[in-house]
């Protein structure tokens, strides 16, 4: 059970949850949240403080029995084969922000929280391959990825990220369905309708995010839409829908997370986090990190 019993109140009544982490998410977050903070070296640590403290909240808050951290890769995603627009917009990171991310790594293996990465995928693909190899845990992710949520269902529940970096908001199929009108399922669907500026996806001219709401939840998947074309008003939608039907289903397979990554056999047992190991003490000596020591010895008193 969670102990935030407010913001956790959808866990009320569920096991213990496996703690899927979008740990590149939460990086990038992070190092725009906190800006100015540096080791004792010069060593900027911005983005490894700032994902710890959600971290080890989350963790304090539901308890988990067994997380794992995802991660990307340098190696561009296979989208990119098919889609060579896909995230073209986006600038390169900055170098300040690079090199947390093996910092970020070294501090998982510090506590004994297993990572995942394989290039060539997404954090977001092997997050839901484990999550639909695992159908009879309860799972959480964390995230600030809304496209995690066509995952969401009786078993897996999202932990979303919404303001700095501690603070969230838990998404479960029954809220889903109350905010967006149609099963999580269908958000594929909805996000291929109206595109994705952040991922370089056009979706459909002219459709934005209450016009795919409605024809999502009117007909429901592309495959409906399509089949009932005709009963699409206005007659601009429809038309569009019409010029767009050679590209919105690719647009589909880019926003769809890849469900049959192989995970590694020495990941299968994932295990929950020790703070309390010589080996994450010293990480946290080693970057200057006094401020989380100080949570982990808290927690260690209490």
């Amino acid at each position: 059970m969670a102990k935030n019993a407010a913001q956790y109140d959808a866990l009320q009544g569920k096991p213990k949850p496996v703690l899927l982490i979008d740990a590149s998410g939460l990086i990038f977050r992070a190092f725009f949240s906190i800006r100015e903070l540096t080791s004792a070296g010069g060593i900027p640590i911005n983005a490894v403080y700032g994902y710890l403290s959600m971290f080890l909240k989350v963790v304090s808050d539901v308890q988990p029995k067994g997380c794992a951290a995802f991660f990307d890769t340098a190696k561009p995603s296979f989208r990119t084969e098919g889609f060579a627009q896909y995230k073209a917009n986006r600038p390169p990171p900055p170098d300040d922000l690079i090199h947390q991310f093996p910092v970020t790594i070294e501090g998982m293996e510090a506590c004994s929280c297993p990572v995942l990465l394989e290039p060539g995928f997404e954090a977001d693909d092997l997050i839901a391959s484990y999550a639909v190899q695992h159908p009879s845990e309860f799972q959480l992710i964390l995230t600030s990825d809304r496209d995690m949520l066509q995952l969401l269902d009786e078993n897996t529940y999202v932990v979303m990220q919404t303001k700095g970096v501690t603070e969230v908001k838990v998404w479960t199929p029954e809220l889903f369905h109350e905010e967006y009108g149609f099963a999580p399922r269908l958000f594929v669907d909805y996000k291929a309708l109206r595109g994705d500026p952040s991922d370089n996806i056009p979706g459909v001219k002219g459709v934005g995010e209450k016009t795919a709401q409605k024809l999502v939840a009117d007909f429901g998947a592309l495959e409906s839409i399509y089949a009932r074309l005709e009963e699409v008003k206005p007659e601009r939608i429809r038309e569009a829908l019409r010029a767009a039907k050679g590209e919105v289903f690719q647009f589909r397979e880019l926003v769809s997370l890849q469900k049959d990554c192989a995970i590694p056999p020495e990941h299968e047992g994932i295990r929950a986090p020790d703070f309390r190991r010589e080996e994450f003490l010293g990480f946290l000596d080693k970057y200057g990190l006094k401020h989380i020591k100080k949570q982990v010895e808290g927690q260690k008193e209490g």
